[in-house]
């Protein structure tokens, strides 16, 4: 199936033997990068090859980014993009790319740096509005260009003097070079300006704007390989950059000169070419096409299919089925996906924070701690994970005359330990000995959640926003709090202690040890002895499993649960799914939380 259909395109869904999505930076829009090209960037032949560049990007992208400032200022780039802004599928797969929080503060940033009635400066004046979507940059690119610039210093004394030698001293060029960027401002890096601040002149000819044109893209292009952090089209031939292109990731660039003659020679490449834009996904299937690509990747470059382990930041498992939905209605809504040589059949989503894409991967493992430790080792076998997370239900260790302890139905624990509780040793006496050791959760859980501590409320009130949407897209209510009934180990009524943190029934999040066990525990006396000996917050049947898997993988785990019963004969109706969705919204702050400090540690 095709776009047009109204299917997604193959290039997202992620499935074995079809293209893998890559984010895909056409750094070869940029205006810069085609005014150093002269008169070539605007040859039949360079038209042709950035339209079939863009085709390929258009087959093994997940998204394609476009310089914005290229977008506007560039009618070479205008001219080959417009039949695929004119496609059906432009606003999910093309976006451009440059600062401020929308397209339309990013040009009206842009036109103050144009005299009133130059091309750039009408262009983005008259600009048209295009169904295209936006990313915005966290890093800027004149400042990694002014580190580049400062860097580049004594090679460009040397290299300009006989061009400056004369008609300024060294000093005087050494002073302007480092002020580039204070006395243009917005014009900075802008060829033309640059030249007039040095005092070139006419003594500036092709050589010496080249050579600025080269410094200026190779930082500009270094920046793009940090954000977006997307994949680049190398080995262009009529538009080549000789030195090559810098780039963050290696393994997803697509190397265009050997991919335009396999294509050629497994006879696809004019199928290609002259197909309607929209019709390109379906083509992406052809094994003509896949045989192609997997012909010009080398080592270290990631093929066309899914051989490799598809990079994951977020594995989340869970135990039942209400479990699942109830993470895919606050995380997302997966895909399926199978991996080869693996029975499971897990499910795929990618999310956004700050901008940037995290994926993610679900599994359902059903009741049981060898049931997860099966599914958990296959999935971590199957895919290359950073973090993994196992989240639902729990029955719950309340402790009324300990308030900080005391937990209710509706409550969530996060795992600060995690142990087998009926893991042990029956001696000749009738008595037990623990064999099992509790094992800590990852600590970057741990400090994410740490984080999120609140004086007042016990921790942070992000995630209960997730909580209603949720519920809402489940069809559910939420329990009536007079369900929360407390008994003895007699079946006598308790109340439950006052806690000012629970104002207006607000469930609480803790932080402590989750017990997890192959028995469905309905034993008061037995959960209270668990809770005694370990220190137990929560009880259940499948955390165990994970830890184990994660340990031996050497993956950051961590489990969250939400209380559903006091592991006793009284059942409470109406908490599982409210239950389960404050669990996957509270491992949704959490992970959120992760990648926002990632985020700001890569800045």
């Amino acid at each position: 199936m095709s776009a047009r259909d109204g299917t997604t395109p193959v290039s997202s869904v992620l499935k074995p033997a079809s293209v893998r999505p890559r984010p895909i930076f056409l750094h070869f829009f940029d205006v810069h990068f085609l005014e150093e090209r002269g008169s070539v960037a605007r040859s039949r032949r360079a038209l042709r090859e950035m339209n079939l560049a863009t085709r390929f990007a258009v087959m093994v992208g997940s998204r394609i980014l476009v310089p914005a400032s290229s977008f506007y200022e560039s009618p070479i780039a205008a001219t080959v993009l417009k039949p695929f802004l004119d496609s059906p599928f432009a606003s999910q797969r093309f976006a451009l790319v440059g600062s401020g929080s929308s397209i339309e503060e990013f040009r009206f940033e842009k036109m103050p740096q144009y005299p009133v009635g130059s091309p750039q400066h009408a262009a983005y004046l008259a600009a048209e509005a295009h169904d295209i979507g936006w990313h915005r940059r966290q890093r800027s690119a004149g400042s990694d260009i002014a580190r580049g610039w400062s860097a580049a210093l004594p090679s460009a004394i040397r290299g300009l003097h006989t061009h400056y030698a004369g008609r300024i001293t060294e000093p005087v060029f050494e002073r302007r070079w480092l002020e580039v960027e204070e006395r243009l401002g917005k014009k900075a890096w802008i060829v033309p300006h640059v030249l007039e601040l040095l005092d070139l002149g006419p003594a500036a000819n092709i050589i010496v704007v080249n050579r600025l044109h080269d410094l200026i893209n190779r930082e500009y292009f270094t920046s793009y390989s940090l954000d977006p952090s997307a994949a680049m089209i190398q080995g262009l031939v009529v538009l080549s950059n000789p030195a090559g292109l810098p780039t963050q990731r290696p393994q997803d660039d697509i190397r265009y000169d050997i991919l335009q003659k396999a294509c050629m020679d497994f006879g696809i490449l004019r199928e290609i070419e002259e197909a309607p834009p929209d019709a390109l996904s379906e083509l992406s299937m052809d094994i003509r096409f896949i045989t192609a690509f997997e012909q010009t990747q080398f080592e270290g470059y990631a093929p066309l299919t899914s051989t490799p382990k598809l990079k994951v930041d977020l594995a989340i498992i869970t135990a039942l089925s209400i479990e699942r939905e109830a993470v895919e209605h606050v995380f997302g809504q997966g895909i399926p996906y199978k991996v080869k040589d693996d029975n499971n059949l897990y499910r795929l989503v990618t999310v956004k924070i700050r901008d940037r894409p995290f994926n993610i991967v679900y599994g359902v493992t059903g009741q049981g701690n060898v049931r997860a430790a099966v599914l958990a080792s296959n999935l971590l076998r199957s895919f290359d994970v950073r973090y993994a997370a196992f989240v639902g239900i729990a029955g719950g260790c309340p402790m009324p005359e300990k308030i900080e302890r005391h937990v209710r139905l509706g409550d969530v624990v996060i795992s600060s330990k995690v142990v087998e509780h009926d893991h042990f040793k029956l001696l000749a006496d009738k008595s037990i000995e623990t064999r099992d050791d509790p094992q800590r959760a990852s600590h970057a859980w741990i400090s994410a959640a740490e984080s999120l501590t609140r004086n007042a409320t016990g921790f942070s009130d992000d995630w209960r926003g997730a909580v209603a949407p949720a519920m809402a897209a489940l069809n559910e209510v939420d329990p009536n709090p007079d369900a929360d009934v407390l008994h003895d180990h007699d079946g006598n009524v308790l109340d439950h202690p006052d806690d000012a943190r629970r104002e207006g029934n607000r469930p609480i999040v803790h932080t402590g040890v989750i017990a997890a066990g192959d028995t469905l525990l309905k034993d008061p006396v037995v959960r209270d002895a668990i809770r005694d000996k370990f220190g137990a917050l929560a009880i259940e049947m499948e955390a165990v499993g994970l830890r184990d898997a994660a340990y031996t993988n050497h993956i950051e785990f961590i489990v969250v649960r939400s209380i559903v019963d006091y592991c006793d004969a009284f059942k409470a109706d109406g908490y599982r799914a409210k239950a389960s969705v404050s669990a996957a919204a509270v491992l949704k702050l959490l992970f959120e939380t992760l990648m926002a400090a990632e985020i700001e540690g890569d800045r």
